[in-house]
């Protein structure tokens, strides 16, 4: 679930308290002897006190040790911007925000020099959505300090927010060069990555940062999610069952185990996840997303519909809720509002590759094929893994009788997702096509295993038995056919036809019956 990659993070550390007070107590920058030694007896033990209230989640008592020394005792301007900085670190932890902003200011208007404190205002920017403001004070930070790792890592989260991935990147890899051991740097360099397919890459990054922390709930889970979309679905299931049952209110954890339940058919322990998700946090993006997947899977695509409107109330930036908002009104027939939603994700997005293959599907049900496959292309330029693309793209070019184009676009989709089973059966069609019935059989089996009760595939494996002269194979796919009303008379008709080459001619003939 590329979904994932939108996952809100916690406001990242503004600063380190005790590197700050260091440099101070190596330097100390008082306008006289008698002032350095005032603070030297008497504001560093009580800086010391706070902090250590701090560190010991005594948030509120620290608070109160900082505001008193802010109050009521005589210090530098460089001393007070230590006070304020780590103040404003509190309210961050109490999510106070529009406090630590105050506290983050009067710390740089005392020391404009106090790279920390940059930090801590440009992350309060970027909540507020002001990211140009946000990314002044992280370059003004690093101008400061270029080895300050909060700095790199900051503004890297909000070139990640305006999508220039590549900027990101490069923030993300100098934070890691700084300290390759922080878990939320991996990671968040890891899932860009395999954003951009770079699965192996991403894998090095994820697997790097458990063996810092093997227990790392988040850690874990991006592993799992990238090993689901491996298909490697029983060891990712393994680990979020893990993870859950050491953190079980992780809602990334629910979110991805359910969507792994439903790739394997267990819908009803998908919906189970999805709702527990749901619980812990009603109004999340995901959770909406999620309640309209559920919905979406039994066709009630009315109560979809619903949830992904929720979902663009809760994030109207949320460029996924769109795309299935546009499959969902396909579903119910509105195909202009359909082709809306997904041009409004490409106008935004223009290397959205399921935007462009939703529309494509769009236009194939508005006989538009022309227009559909200049977008699967399109879909394909955006990311050339797009399987579902080269499938359909491969369907037109079958129409077109271009069949070695169509089975290269066929093959290379079984080759990107071997669990996709249209392909497979479109490469037994141009076999079958070509007479080459043993490569088609194959294809068959392949799409049987993978899904033995598709509707294609009774028919189509049972013309292939008959021409391979395996009539009572045709016969056991025909009769399946027929009870499950699948092009019944033509199954009628062949199965008539099998009948005979049995020489079972009283059985023939009541199928002939039963067609007049």
């Amino acid at each position: 679930m590329r979904n994932l990659r939108n996952r809100p993070a916690g406001l990242i550390r503004a600063g380190c308290f005790v590197c700050i007070l260091c440099a101070l107590l190596l330097a100390p920058h008082a306008a006289a002897t008698q002032t350095a030694q005032r603070e030297e007896g008497e504001v560093i033990p009580r800086l010391r006190e706070a902090r250590q209230r701090a560190e010991e989640g005594q948030t509120r008592e620290a608070i109160r040790l900082y505001t008193e020394l802010i109050n009521r005792v005589r210090m530098t301007a460089r001393m007070m911007a230590v006070a304020y900085h780590d103040r404003g670190n509190l309210y961050v932890a109490l999510e106070d925000y529009d406090r630590a902003f105050d506290d983050y200011q009067r710390a740089i208007e005392l020391n404009p020099d106090q790279a920390e404190s940059y930090v801590g205002r440009a992350q309060m920017f970027a909540r507020r959505g002001q990211t140009t403001r946000a990314m002044d004070d992280y370059a003004r930070a690093i101008r400061l300090n270029d080895t300050l790792l909060e700095a790199w890592y900051g503004r890297g989260r909000v070139y990640e927010r305006r999508q220039e991935y590549a900027a990101a990147k490069r923030d993300f890899q100098r934070a890691i060069e700084i300290d390759d051991t922080r878990v939320d740097v991996l990671c968040a360099l890891g899932l860009l990555h395999e954003r951009e397919y770079q699965i192996i890459e991403a894998r090095r990054l994820y697997e790097r940062a458990l063996e810092v922390d093997p227990n790392d709930p988040w850690a874990l889970t991006l592993y799992a999610n990238l090993l689901r979309g491996q298909d490697q679905l029983d060891e990712a299931l393994e680990i979020l069952n893990r993870v859950i049952a050491r953190a079980p209110d992780r809602l990334e954890a629910y979110q991805v185990r359910g969507s792994i339940f439903l790739a394997l058919g267990r819908h009803e322990e998908a919906e189970k996840d999805f709702e527990r998700a749901f619980d812990i946090q009603e109004n999340h993006v995901l959770g909406f997303m999620n309640q309209g997947s559920i919905h979406a899977r039994h066709g009630r695509w009315d109560q979809a519909l619903y949830y992904y409107d929720r979902a663009i109330e809760a994030n109207p930036e949320y460029v996924d809720a769109y795309v299935n908002r546009g499959v969902a009104r396909r579903q119910l027939g509105d195909l202009t509002a359909a082709v809306s939603d997904f041009r409004m994700v490409i106008a935004g997005k223009p290397d959205h590759a399921n935007a462009y293959y939703q529309l494509g599907l769009t236009y194939e049900l508005m006989d538009m094929r022309r227009r559909a496959l200049s977008l699967y292309e399109q879909a394909l330029q955006a990311d050339p893994a797009h399987a579902p693309s080269y499938n359909n793209r491969g369907s037109i070019l079958m129409r077109q009788a271009q069949l070695d184009a169509a089975a290269a676009d066929f093959q290379r989709a079984t080759e990107i997702n071997p669990r996709m089973i249209e392909p497979h059966l479109n490469l037994a069609r141009i076999h079958e096509h070509r007479g080459e019935f043993d490569k088609a059989l194959a294809a068959c089996e392949r799409a049987a295993r993978l899904n033995p009760e598709h509707p294609s595939l009774p028919m189509l494996r049972g013309n292939i038995r008959f021409a391979l002269n395996d009539y009572e194979g045709a016969l056991e796919d025909y009769t399946r056919a027929i009870e499950r009303g699948i092009q019944t008379r033509d199954a009628l008709q062949r199965r008539a036809r099998a009948y005979e080459a049995l020489g079972d001619n009283e059985r023939a003939r009541a199928d002939r019956e039963a067609l007049e």
